[in-house]
């Protein structure tokens, strides 16, 4: 701070002599009494002249000087003080906040990794639709065939045609003669009883040739009755109350109107139908319903209050007509029951 306020090579070293001889009168005046220090200090006999007053208080300028630098440093050591609390608060932060990130980065990676995971199961899902869409397209066409020959085969007729019954109601008259016998003899035969005239020798035969009456075929017209069979290859674990139970192990299916993927019987030929249903569960109880059309039209138990295996059958008889639908659903359980597999099963055919 001199060398700043004294910039002046020369006023420097007049500054370094008078402080030297300010310090020299100094010692010599300590040396004296008090009351010559006293008097130089109120301006009496002995003062200092001018160029002494000029450097006390310069020096007093220079104290204050050293007061305020003191107190700035006390300041600037208390500032700076603060500043490392808020420094080490400051890194203190940092480092929570870099725990933080790895956190979130480790969120952040096990959320890619389960999103992945569910466009994976859904991708498969879409395959397995698209795969059941082909094959419901196929089926359909299949159908749609089918319906086509039935419908040009299934022209009307007349069951009673003349050329094959003829009328052969007459009455036939000998006399002396045994009658012809009759062309054709069966059940359908008349015999009936005749009172002859009084002298008369002739005999009257009434017969009837028999008339064919048309009886219905329960065979269907490919010479094979539509029937399926299914049951389920995997346990199916905590079903739900409403789920369709799906046997998706196709044994037998002649007319392909039970699916595996939705477990689905749809008519395609209207008539009578036999269905059986086998449910297999693990622990307690599972009601169970047949669905024709959405509406129930009979109901299965299998289970008890125990913990041990236990299987239900049901069977119940149907009028379907094309375009209906059949499926086994889940109506009550008490918890968590696995329906298992193979031995639960779904049947049906036609009568």
């Amino acid at each position: 701070m001199l060398v700043t306020q004294y910039s002046d090579v020369t006023g420097v070293v007049k500054w370094i002599f008078v402080k030297i001889r300010l310090l020299m009168y100094f010692i010599v005046k300590y040396e004296s009494t008090s009351e010559e220090t006293d008097k130089i200090s109120i301006g009496y006999n002995g003062a200092p002249d001018d160029a002494n007053l000029e450097i006390l208080h310069r020096l007093k300028i220079l104290e204050n000087l050293r007061e305020k630098d003191a107190e700035e440093t006390i300041v600037m050591k208390k500032t700076m003080q603060s500043d490392h609390h808020v420094l080490e608060k400051a890194l203190d932060d940092i480092t929570t906040l870099k725990q933080e990130l790895g956190k979130l980065q480790q969120e952040n990676n096990r959320l890619h990794s389960k999103l992945q995971q569910e466009n994976n199961r859904l991708h498969s899902k879409l395959e397995t639709v698209m795969l059941q869409n082909v094959a419901l397209s196929t089926q359909c066409k299949k159908r749609c065939s089918v319906a086509e020959k039935l419908g040009h085969s299934r022209e009307p007729t007349n069951t009673f045609s003349l050329d094959r019954a003829p009328d052969n109601r007459n009455i036939t008259t000998t006399y002396d003669s045994e009658p012809a016998e009759p062309r054709t003899v069966t059940q359908d035969t008349v015999d009936a009883k005749l009172t002859n005239p009084p002298n008369s020798n002739r005999k009257v035969i009434i017969r009837r040739s028999p008339v064919p009456f048309p009886r219905t075929k329960r065979v269907a017209e490919d010479g094979q009755g539509s029937g399926f069979f299914a049951r389920s290859s995997n346990t199916a674990h905590s079903v739900a109350i409403g789920h369709t139970i799906i046997f998706d192990s196709v044994i037998t299916n002649t007319h392909n109107d039970y699916s595996g993927f939705t477990g689905a019987f749809t008519c395609s030929t209207q008539g009578l139908y036999v269905f059986t249903w086998t449910i297999q569960i693990n622990v307690h109880y599972l009601k169970s319903q047949l669905l024709k059309n959405g509406a129930v039209v009979a109901d299965g138990f299998a289970g008890d209050d125990g913990t041990h295996w236990t299987t239900g059958t049901s069977t119940a008889v149907l009028s379907l007509a094309q375009g209906d639908v059949v499926v086994v659903y889940v109506l009550d359980r008490p918890g968590a029951i696995d329906v298992l597999p193979y031995v639960t099963s779904f049947s049906g055919f036609s009568v």
